[in-house]
């Protein structure tokens, strides 16, 4: 006679508990889901935020030398800009002092920003 082999925990396990171990099982399922998840966001966020931002009104110029790593007297001279502006003042009021649209000062800087960018890294 051959002896009886046991039975799996698991099978112990779902007859002892018929409703915490399928509530396990999709708990499980749920962390390793979402574990996948924001391994994904977080690759793709590499990628999103190794580029340069773009040039937008709101952004001072202190902001601009941080995150494009741009030294500022480079920058106020991108910005054609003699001194040092008042502090927090935007590309926006820099632009319309200027007599310009805030859309074309922008793309402009951030041509001039390029070109720099290009030359210089």
């Amino acid at each position: 006679m051959t002896p009886k082999l046991p039975r799996p925990r698991t099978d112990r396990a779902f007859r002892r508990h018929p409703v915490l171990f399928p509530l396990f099982l999709v708990a499980l399922l749920a962390v390793v889901w979402f574990g996948i998840k924001a391994t994904q966001d977080l690759m793709a966020a590499k990628t999103r935020f190794s580029a340069d931002p773009e040039i937008a009104g709101w952004m001072t110029p202190g902001y601009i030398a941080r995150t494009w790593n741009i030294p500022p007297e480079v920058l106020l001279d991108t910005l054609s800009l003699t001194e040092q502006p008042r502090k927090r003042m935007t590309i926006s009021e820099i632009a319309l002092d200027k007599g310009l649209t805030p859309p074309d000062y922008a793309a402009e800087v951030e041509a001039a920003l390029d070109a720099w960018v290009a030359a210089n890294r």
